[in-house]
């Protein structure tokens, strides 16, 4: 069974000691099946990018429970996914047409109710720039630090960090 790309958990025995990783098959997260990329909450909500949609599953004990395509986003389409440790907001590379055309830059949306999400809005340029590509969003697991790539013309990437604190106007905006 090819399992590259797939999804697989250990439970922790101590502090230094994990079991062995066990291949979790109930939710195929290969390209293969159209998944570019997945970020995990602090509850264990997966989110997962498939064919460009932003969907959701929850891991538990036996197993990962398929979930759904979020809601909100209408058409945006995006390659990768970045969400908060409490699953309250998530960041997302794409375009909107008439916003960056040239380039894809990051874009986040907030959670409305459950699996209801608001419609992406750009990150200014505090994130984004004019000149380059800016994609792969990250949140660190204390939910202080938003890490992401940039890519310019030359096609030479550099990773970024910044604090999560720049993403509270956007909330306040809503």
């Amino acid at each position: 069974m090819e399992s590259k790309g797939c999804i697989w958990k250990s439970n922790k025995i101590n502090d230094t000691l994990w079991a062995k990783p066990v291949f979790v098959d109930s939710l195929d997260l290969s390209s293969r099946n159209g998944v570019s990329d997945w970020s995990i909450t602090a509850d264990l909500t997966l989110f997962y990018v498939q064919n460009g949609d932003i969907r959701t599953a929850r891991i538990q004990n036996d197993g990962i429970v398929r979930g759904e395509k979020i809601t909100g986003l209408k058409d945006f389409k995006t390659r990768h996914v970045g969400v908060s440790p409490g699953g309250d907001y998530l960041i997302c590379d794409g375009f909107i047409e008439g916003i960056n055309n040239a380039w894809v830059d990051n874009f986040i949306s907030f959670r409305k109710a459950e699996n209801s999400w608001t419609y992406p809005v750009h990150l200014d340029s505090t994130i984004n720039t004019k000149t380059a590509g800016n994609y792969f969003p990250r949140i660190s697991p204390n939910g202080e630090v938003f890490f992401f790539s940039r890519q310019d013309s030359t096609n030479r990437s550099d990773i970024y960090w910044i604090s999560t604190k720049v993403l509270e106007k956007y909330k306040n905006e809503l």
